[in-house]
């Protein structure tokens, strides 16, 4: 029962929903598109909202050849792939058929009416009786055109940022019931926007409370992109140096931001806070710098003790994982064997997918990939060879896994370091 449960929940994740939703698989192919959010074809988008639009070409039978020129770009607008084309075999309460699949998020940057052009997808599949001759189809799609507001002025004063869904979190080194005056506690907030890319995020800054004074230490951005839409988080990190005396008042870090569904702005934040922090304890703080310069001096006596085999075992140590990194995968090794034989590029497409799910990697931003599939489904005459594909995803899925093996050298080699101890200021205050 519980995996019957299971299976029709997955099912009902894969067919989607609103007008591309799939009720049935058709004899004859026919072309579906959805936008999220749903009311956007009615009511109309926001400039900067995001808008995704997803393009389904349905049929019972596979598709034999597929000739589909899909959007290269929109006027009025910035145009982001979420998916790369495909084809998936998908089971229904209706029965078993086939889908071609394309994803794309519209950004739109002008108001008024954004135009979205006309689509067609031509192709054949296996005739409906055995052993008969493949049967040519025509799916098409009428141009649409979509109402696009300018800024609602209950924005006015705020970064104009249009989300469904906006969360603060955030962080502290230390408890809040055991600060001290005179501690630095380090404060992390995550800010992660549903639809908004992180370069048209808002840069919060920390407010001036009371009884501490600030610094910025560090900030990030990174943008991920899903088959529903990019999702953009900006990470800040402030240092907030406690006074010696008095209540200390942090500042909240507030977020506003218009919901394109519901219309009006809303607000989230990582809350203010207030602390009366506990007296600065002199003689522990005097106990724990002398125990950190003893810890420090045992580090570097066994240092030396261990220095004479340590270079040699690093030596080993890195040509073992260079010799690893070099070594091609079983899955490498089928690619290759794969794209020797063929330069279809739709073959090639087909290959490298099921590399992908063997190796756990993309390459959406690889060259020779582009250009396959702007000749499967763009306007390009002209494919890379199939050896020459193979060769540059083995050499870029190398160079992620070198990538990879640095960072994680790095981290072992900070253990191996230990922290740094800096004792001149604290022991001149004291």
């Amino acid at each position: 029962m519980i995996r019957a449960l299971l299976f029709l929940a997955v099912m009902i994740g894969l067919v989607g929903n609103g007008h591309a939703q799939i009720t049935s698989f058709p004899e004859k192919p026919e072309l579906l598109a959805a936008f999220v959010p749903e009311n956007v074809a009615e009511e109309g988008g926001y400039i900067g909202g995001e808008i995704v639009l997803k393009l389904r070409l349905v049929s019972k039978r596979p598709f034999e050849s597929l000739d589909f020129k899909l959007p290269a770009q929109i006027e009025g607008a910035d145009l982001r792939q979420l998916v790369r084309p495909r084809t998936r075999r998908l089971r229904s309460y209706t029965g078993r058929g086939y889908v071609f699949e394309a994803i794309y998020g519209i950004y739109p940057h002008t108001s008024g009416t954004l135009k979205l052009p006309s689509l067609q997808a031509s192709g054949t599949v296996p005739g409906s009786q055995p052993g008969g001759t493949n049967e040519h189809f025509i799916a098409s799609l009428p141009a649409t055109e979509l109402r696009i507001h300018q800024q609602a002025r209950a924005m006015d004063g705020d970064w104009w940022m249009v989300s469904p869904q906006v969360t603060v979190s955030e962080t502290l080194s230390k408890p809040e019931a055991e600060v001290r005056q005179g501690d630095i506690i380090r404060r992390h907030v995550t800010i992660s926007a549903v639809g908004v890319p992180a370069e048209r995020m808002p840069i919060p800054e920390h407010g001036h409370g009371r009884g501490h004074s600030i610094l910025l230490v560090d900030q990030q951005t990174e943008t991920k992109v899903t088959e529903t839409g990019v999702v953009g988080t900006v990470r800040m990190t402030w240092d907030l140096e406690i006074g010696q005396e008095g209540v200390v008042y942090i500042s909240p870090i507030p977020v506003a931001y218009w919901h394109p569904v519901e219309r009006r702005r809303m607000t989230t934040a990582a809350p203010g806070k207030r602390w009366e922090p506990l007296p600065l304890d002199r003689t522990a703080k005097a106990a724990l710098l002398l125990q950190e310069a003893a810890d420090t001096q045992n580090q570097w006596q066994a240092a030396a003790v261990a220095g004479a085999s340590l270079p040699t075992s690093i030596l080993l140590l890195l040509i073992g994982w260079f010799v690893w990194q070099t070594i091609p995968s079983s899955a490498d090794r089928r690619l290759k064997r794969t794209c020797r034989r063929t330069n279809d590029p739709r073959l090639l497409l087909k290959a490298i997918g099921v590399w992908e799910d063997e190796t756990n990697m993309t390459a959406d931003g690889l060259a020779e990939l582009h250009l396959l599939e702007k000749a499967v489904f763009g306007d390009a005459k002209e494919a890379p060879a199939g050896r020459v594909v193979a060769e540059s995803l083995i050499r870029y899925r190398r160079k992620a896994k070198f990538a990879v093996g640095q960072r994680q050298l790095a981290q072992i080699w900070q253990r191996v370091a230990g922290p740094k101890t800096e004792l001149g200021s604290e022991s001149g205050n004291n």
